[in-house]
């Protein structure tokens, strides 16, 4: 389970636009012109994969209507008047593929993450959304209390959000889902010996201390009031530690740092071998969260995944500076001092080392290679230099990508083109501007004198920053809308374009990506999936993803899922069967298809498949049992018509 903040783009925010969307309800920004105000759950608004609102939830607002909660939690806002920041929080909270919690336990996490965060007594409005593969949960909270109307922002959100999610997972024994808590900036260690003052259930005695490790079987003991070693009494940065011999061993006060180190048991050691250890630097690749998140939104490696990958490994084994620059050079690299630290990159482009491995830092490297160096030749003569390249391991990512990058320049020069006549347009429009501000100051100065001269000179300069504010608002409303013209959507965006497009190269490439987990509904598979080829049926209306699946709607409001492996019937109607068993036939022809889901799903596929003869077999014998069953229902009827076809005739 993943939960998380939303935070919103608009200009002037307003809760009612977040709820509509939320509930999904048919009207304006105002919630009482929406048509739907009682029942939110059924006839809500679709999207291209059905069904958007699987259940709706008011709390803290005495009603459940949302339209009304709505007016309420505007009201609510507008009491507080000195705020002037956005005051509803958008939270998410969403399950992996395939987990569907009940709606009780949805309502219960929905009721501890709120408190988590400290929004237990706001208002708030939820929708359960079904529209994706997963699950996942709105919930529009208002920031303003009920009763002191201050506008309350959440410190530390985003960790107590995760960390809430990381219980709940337990609690309710959900799919484990990896929560991004290493990527937060805390000064504690996983292995780190922490030191509390949390009491002891049988000694209520505020100076007693946790058990260090009940493996090593040590325990931090109080400092005793009256108690010395060796007629010492008080030792500076020292403590007492007691074995499982009783013997007293006396710990420096760097001990937390010798206990992690990693090394071999001694005889005499109050640790074991390797305690602290965290795996060979060498072997670990750490990209951090926000260059993850990059490159799944893009498709496009970054510079720190390219050389937390490619180059760190051979940075680790170097002796020195001179092999160090040698080994970046090799990658069309350099890495060189910029403020406190060390950046890695070429040209323009340019990254923290310590983002791509935190021993690239610049006192790590220092410790381990001596002072810092600079590089005494240009990567950009003895090698190539850096460029980007897409994540997908496929063979047609190469052609499609430089198309995609010709595309890319031609954007940018037109672009740049069209940027510089704009302005050139600006600047003659000032040139004008002052010409006649220039000319209508003359004529001022020849036509009047005192009081007047200076009345109609203000005029003159009023109207002349009327007209270049006016000026300065039309080019920026053209650089706008050249912007908007001239940008190019990301490359895994671009291939979905393609796909749409009926592309089947760039359905190969989006589907070369991670395959997703066991998805909902109906399935239609074969054996051997890996290698099927890919289908685009025309006359259709087609959407695709950046995980090259392929969504057709048919004229009875069904919706079939055209996946790497399967082929899936999401919202399952005739005509959506029918197209699924289609695709199924041409993508895994000469195959024994493999049917999963419901029982009628099942049998409905096996009887159309007889009745319009499709070329397709089945592995489940009673399926393909009712297929040849269906096929032979339709000839006897043939055969019979044509008799009485030939009666009528004679």
């Amino acid at each position: 389970m993943i939960a998380k903040r939303i935070d919103t783009k608009a200009a002037s925010p307003r809760i009612a636009r977040l709820v509509r969307y939320v509930v999904a309800a048919q009207g304006g920004i105002d919630p009482r012109s929406w048509s739907r105000t009682a029942d939110y759950v059924l006839n809500s608004g679709t999207s291209s994969r059905g069904e958007k609102v699987g259940g709706v939830r008011v709390t803290n607002c005495h009603t459940d209507d949302p339209a009304a909660a709505t007016a309420l939690i505007e009201c609510t806002q507008a009491a507080n008047t000195r705020s002037h920041t956005d005051k509803t929080y958008h939270l998410v909270f969403s399950f992996p593929p395939g987990e569907e919690p009940v709606l009780e336990i949805l309502h219960a996490i929905e009721d501890q993450l709120c408190a988590a965060i400290e929004y237990a007594d706001h208002q708030r409005i939820s929708a359960v959304h079904i529209d994706r593969d997963h699950l996942h949960v709105h919930v529009a909270i208002n920031k303003v209390h009920p009763k002191g109307y201050q506008n309350i922002e959440p410190y530390f959100d985003k960790k107590k959000l995760m960390e809430e999610c990381d219980r709940l997972e337990r609690k309710y024994k959900l799919k484990p889902t990896n929560h991004g808590l290493t990527g937060e900036k805390t000064h504690e260690r996983s292995n780190d010996i922490r030191l509390t003052q949390e009491r002891h259930p049988e000694e209520r005695d505020s100076r007693s201390r946790q058990h260090l490790r009940e493996s090593y079987d040590l325990s931090f003991g109080y400092e005793p009031e009256a108690e010395s070693l060796n007629g010492v009494r008080n030792l500076s940065g020292c403590r007492m530690v007691r074995t499982a011999q009783r013997g007293s061993l006396l710990l420096p006060g760097n001990a937390r740092n010798g206990l992690q180190q990693r090394g071999t048991e001694r005889p005499d050691s109050v640790r074991r071998a390797g305690d602290g250890d965290r795996g060979n630097v060498s072997e670990r690749v750490s990209i951090p969260p926000k260059q993850t998140q990059a490159e799944a939104h893009s498709g496009i490696e970054t510079l720190t995944g390219h050389v937390a990958r490619e180059v760190a490994p051979a940075m680790h084994k170097a002796t020195n500076w001179l092999e160090l620059h040698a080994t970046l050079a090799e990658h069309g690299l350099e890495i060189k001092k910029r403020g406190a630290g060390l950046v890695i990159g070429h040209t323009a482009l340019w990254v923290r080392a310590s983002q791509c491995d935190r021993s690239f830092s610049l006192k790590a490297l220092t410790d381990r290679l001596g002072p810092f160096e600079e590089s005494r030749h240009n990567p950009e003569i003895t090698h190539k230099p850096y460029e980007p390249k897409p994540r997908q391991a496929h063979p047609s990512s190469a052609v499609l990508f430089e198309q995609y990058q010709h595309l890319q320049l031609k954007h940018k020069l037109a672009r740049s083109h069209d940027l510089a006549q704009l302005k050139y347009k600006g600047a003659l429009l000032e040139a004008n501007l002052q010409r006649w501000k220039i000319a209508q100051r003359l004529l001022v100065k020849v036509a009047a004198k005192g009081p007047q001269r200076r009345a109609m000179l203000k005029m003159v300069s009023l109207q002349t920053a009327a007209t270049r504010n006016a000026n300065k608002r039309a080019i920026d409303a053209k650089r706008r809308m050249l912007m908007a013209e001239t940008r190019l959507p990301s490359w895994a965006h671009w291939l979905t374009l393609q796909a749409e497009n009926g592309n089947t190269e760039a359905v190969a490439v989006l589907r070369s990506r991670k395959e997703r987990e066991a998805l909902r509904g109906d399935l239609l598979t074969a054996a051997k999936n890996e290698n099927a080829e890919n289908i685009i049926l025309k006359g259709l209306k087609l959407e695709a993803d950046k995980d090259g699946a392929l969504s057709y709607n048919t004229a009875d409001g069904g919706l079939v899922i055209d996946r790497k492996t399967h082929v899936q019937s999401f919202r399952t109607t005739a005509g959506s069967s029918f197209i699924a068993l289609e695709l199924a036939s041409k993508r895994f022809k000469g195959q024994a298809l493999i049917v999963e889901g419901q029982a009628d799903f099942q049998k409905d596929v096996a009887r159309l498949a007889g009745l319009h003869k499709l070329d397709v077999r089945f592995a489940d014998p009673a399926l393909e049992q009712t297929r040849q069953s269906a096929q032979a229902k339709p000839d006897k009827s043939k055969s019979r018509s044509k008799s009485i076809d030939n009666e009528a005739e004679l």
